[in-house]
């Protein structure tokens, strides 16, 4: 995995060292085994990850067939969308394709980061850029 403070800063913006640190201390180590999944569509996907190694497959079933939208590899991102910020129920299905090591961050703990964090929220859209803040 890349430098932990270059990937996160590359998707939430500039942060202070002290915000990185208390950031850090959110992440807990996950693993996930071959074919087990990270969330299910129809179900609400409530976490982030940052991969740490593997490969995670992102599916949708239709007519029966699986069609997979995205493969997601080492240090790179990974979350439901619908599901994490809307709290609708998932669209895709995120299946482990090989072992995977996650580091993972439960949207509670990002719910409550306002507090901790003078800019608010750490994933709150900035309108200026493309970045997560």
């Amino acid at each position: 995995m890349q430098n932990f403070n270059l990937i996160i800063q590359d998707n939430f913006g500039q942060l202070t060292e002290a915000e990185l640190e208390l950031l850090r201390s959110y992440f807990k180590e996950e693993k996930l085994s071959r074919n087990a999944y990270f969330t299910q569509s129809d179900k609400v996907c409530d976490k982030l990850s940052l991969i740490k190694s593997g490969i995670l497959r992102v599916y949708a079933v239709v007519d029966g067939k699986e069609i997979t939208q995205w493969i997601s590899t080492e240090n790179y991102l990974i979350t439901e969308i619908a599901g994490f910020f809307f709290n609708q129920p998932n669209r895709w299905s995120i299946q482990a394709f090989t072992d995977v090591e996650l580091l993972t961050l439960s949207k509670k703990i990002i719910s409550n980061s306002a507090r901790n964090f003078p800019s608010g929220s750490i994933l709150k859209k900035d309108s200026s850029s493309n970045v997560l803040r």
